[in-house]
């Protein structure tokens, strides 16, 4: 495996012999203040659309099904401060070639550099694209206003950035804004395109089953020319944010149910056993339906309709998400804090730490059963090297977790944000 990112463009080989399929990832990675995420949502809708060889969608789904019915996904998400743009072509052999110059590679290729480096974006195509998937994105932005679960975590990610003082690109959903959609001309986006190809990090990361020895990193870099540019990840993906104060905000939305999201921010989780053991902790209050939030206040007092904790070590925040009626919400949110004071307390269940334990570990061994999720876990581990551990490391960082060491790394959580959207239909009993 070559990790060498040193002139800005990294390859990452991950053989196999479990997968039939073969995976080719392009990543690029910049710093999120460099673009917003509704430009770049935009602009993975118009690179997937077509390229210049292949302008029309119907022709470019042609060509993917003349490569034995190869797969084109163009995506992007934030890695904590960084956004990652990916274009991905998941393909098979369907037979061994005597050589790779008659492979089904060497045709994906060729279809991956004219989807990379000729793309829709300087052509006429590419502005007929641009109005029609802008449409499309504003639609879907109008369907997530109505979408009261989505909304409550948008507010609540807006304040809490905002709280942190970082700028809006940090604030917005992945998704996009409306507001930042309508303020997007074509002309920015051939421009961020541009600055993307010449200028941000590239991570070329492979899944492959080839037993042939084929020389990948030279084809990769024959199909793929990209010019030496400065090395963007330098530090820790995370974001380390700093939230003092305490926000409570509300609003009325129509219909019977309400929504209530509560950030956290952590505070000294970095290293690599830290986070995992917080990951435990954040299971333990309400990854599954033997957790404490969802036993408590659901299964016990009947206070909501459905309700989790999910922990982000990217963006160093936990959250707490339900769904209930209006005339809940004060006794929901007292028996949450109950949950939190019973583990800081050392009060939580030791089969149920052990319990979720032996889930974390078994949910380990399966990244190896997913083709994707085994080549992000090698784009993780090159960036950050520091998170590469064996299964017996993995193991033993639970080793010392017991009920009260569970109640000091509950002390590393602070409640920073909390978001009601109040249905108005709601009666009380």
């Amino acid at each position: 495996m070559d990790k060498s990112t040193t002139n800005g463009v990294g390859i990452l080989i991950q053989p196999t012999t479990k997968f039939q399929t073969n995976l080719i990832e392009c990543h690029f990675l910049a710093k999120i203040d460099q673009a917003n995420f509704t430009e770049l949502e935009l602009l993975s809708r118009i690179l997937a659309s077509g390229c210049q060889q292949f302008p029309q969608s119907e022709q470019l789904a042609a060509k993917l099904a003349d490569l034995y019915g190869a797969n084109l996904q163009i995506t992007h998400r934030a890695l904590g401060g960084y956004h990652d743009l990916m274009v991905r072509l998941a393909f098979v052999e369907p037979q061994v070639p005597a050589d790779y110059q008659h492979s089904n590679l060497q045709a994906v290729l060729a279809l991956l550099q004219q989807l990379v480096f000729a793309s829709l974006m300087p052509v006429a195509a590419g502005e007929r694209s641009f109005q029609i998937e802008r449409q499309a994105l504003a639609s879907e932005l109008r369907d997530l206003q109505e979408d009261f679960d989505y909304q409550a975590f948008v507010q609540t990610k807006q304040t809490y950035f905002a709280q942190a003082q970082l700028g809006q690109n940090y604030r917005t959903p992945a998704t996009g804004s409306l507001a930042e959609l309508t303020a997007i001309s074509y002309e920015r986006l051939q421009a961020l395109y541009q600055e993307i190809l010449q200028h941000w990090q590239v991570a070329i990361t492979v899944l492959t089953n080839d037993q042939q020895n084929w020389p990948w990193p030279t084809l990769l870099q024959q199909a793929l020319p990209f010019t030496a540019r400065p090395v963007q990840v330098q530090n820790d993906l995370a974001l380390m944010t700093k939230v003092a104060d305490q926000t409570t905000q509300r609003q009325t939305i129509p219909g019977q149910q309400s929504r209530l999201t509560l950030a956290y921010q952590v505070t000294d989780v970095r290293q690599p056993a830290e986070i995992q053991r917080f990951s435990l902790l954040a299971r333990v209050l309400g990854g599954s339906e033997q957790s404490l939030l969802f036993q408590m206040v659901r299964e016990q007092l009947g206070l909501v309709y459905d309700i989790s904790a999910s922990y982000d070590a990217l963006n160093n925040w936990l959250l707490i998400e339900a769904g209930l009626d209006q005339q809940n919400i004060d006794l929901a949110l007292t028996t949450i804090d109950q949950a939190w004071q019973q583990i800081k307390h050392g009060q939580t269940p030791a089969d149920l730490i052990q319990l979720t334990q032996q889930d974390m570990i078994s949910q380990r061994r399966l990244v190896v059963d997913s083709p994707q999720r085994l080549l992000n876990r090698t784009l993780i581990q090159a960036l950050q090297p520091a998170t590469q551990r064996s299964a017996t490391n993995y193991a033993q960082a639970f080793a010392e977790v017991d009920p009260a060491f569970l109640g000091q790394i509950a002390q590393q959580a602070q409640l920073r944000v909390t978001t009601i959207l109040q249905g108005q239909g709601a009666t009380a009993e």
